[in-house]
């Protein structure tokens, strides 16, 4: 199954010691559910930790629960958008 998956960080604060960052921002997602597009989006939270070498490493994440919308046809041949639960 193929997953679509686009974020867009829209700030990022680092510490004042330079050794932690957090990035925020919104994403979006899309795949195929029996035979419908489904898409949604939500937000995202990203915290990061710089190692020793002074590289950036994921130190963890969280993710709201995505908005979720399928485009189906429907049986006159329309196609029907809403919130699927």
């Amino acid at each position: 199954a193929k997953i679509d998956l686009e974020w867009t960080p829209t700030s990022t604060v680092r510490s004042t010691s330079g050794e932690l960052a957090v990035t925020v921002g919104d994403y979006k997602a899309s795949f195929e559910r029996d035979g419908d597009e489904v898409s949604g989006g939500g937000a995202f939270l990203s915290v990061w930790r710089r190692d020793a070498g002074g590289h950036w490493q994921l130190a963890g994440e969280g993710f709201t629960p995505p908005d979720i919308y399928a485009e189906s046809a429907a049986t006159d041949g329309s196609t029907s958008s809403g919130p699927t639960p």
